[in-house]
């Protein structure tokens, strides 16, 4: 379980993590140790999610981008 509302890095899975977009078709895979090295291991995944993105549409209202994380992250944990 997150401990403030939001997975941190130090939680992802080992291996890839994926993420994409339905509405641009911008998708990406990323190494949790990569992500570890560029963000630390208390950046929360939402934060992680938007910087890797890089999309002017991330503050759009009316036409947001739409990325997300490929796999649902805390569903392999019981």
């Amino acid at each position: 379980m997150p401990r403030a509302g939001s997975y941190r890095v130090h939680e992802l899975p080992e291996g890839l993590t994926a993420i994409h977009c339905a509405k641009c078709g911008r998708i990406g895979r990323y190494r949790r140790e990569t992500l570890l090295r560029r963000f630390g291991a208390d950046m929360p995944l939402p934060t992680v999610l938007n910087l890797l993105a890089d999309c002017p549409r991330r503050r759009e209202m009316n036409d947001p981008c739409q990325v997300v994380y490929s796999d649902p992250i805390g569903a392999h944990r019981s």
